[in-house]
C-alpha cells in the first residue's frame, strides 16, 4: 500500500513593510517579497482603516485611501499562498505606522 502526503507549510511573511509617503487622503506602502514560498496575494491591514486590500504578487507597493487626515494609522502586511484547494496566510509582517497630514508627513518606520 502506498500513500502520497502533502504538507503545507503556512508562508513566510513580507519583509521590511514600510510607511513611505502620505498626505490627507492616502498613504504608500511598501515591502519585500518573503525569501521563499508562492505567494498567490498580499493582504495589508489597518487598524484605524478596518479593511483588508488584497494584492497579486509582484506588485510590493500599493496606495491606500484613508478617511481622515491627522490621524495615525498603524498596518501590517501577510502573504497568502494558494494551491490544490488549500489558502494558507502567513504570520503578520512587522508594523509600519504613520502620522497624515494636509501639508506634511511624519514616517514612523518601527
Amino acid at each position: 500500500m502506498c500513500f502520497l502526503v502533502f504538507v503545507f507549510l503556512d508562508p513566510l511573511p513580507p519583509r521590511n513593510v514600510t510607511f513611505r509617503d502620505a498626505n490627507s487622503t492616502y498613504v504608500k506602502l511598501s515591502w519585500f517579497p518573503p525569501d521563499d514560498g508562492l505567494i498567490s496575494k498580499y493582504n495589508v491591514y489597518s487598524q484605524m482603516v478596518n479593511e483588508t486590500v488584497v494584492w497579486v504578487p509582484g506588485k510590493i507597493d500599493v496606495d491606500i485611501l484613508v478617511p481622515s487626515s491627522n490621524t495615525l494609522y498603524t498596518f501590517f502586511v501577510t502573504s497568502v499562498s494558494s494551491g490544490s484547494n488549500i489558502t494558507t496566510e502567513s504570520v503578520s509582517s512587522n508594523e509600519a505606522t504613520g502620522l497624515t497630514s494636509k501639508f506634511c508627513c511624519l514616517i514612523l518606520n518601527l
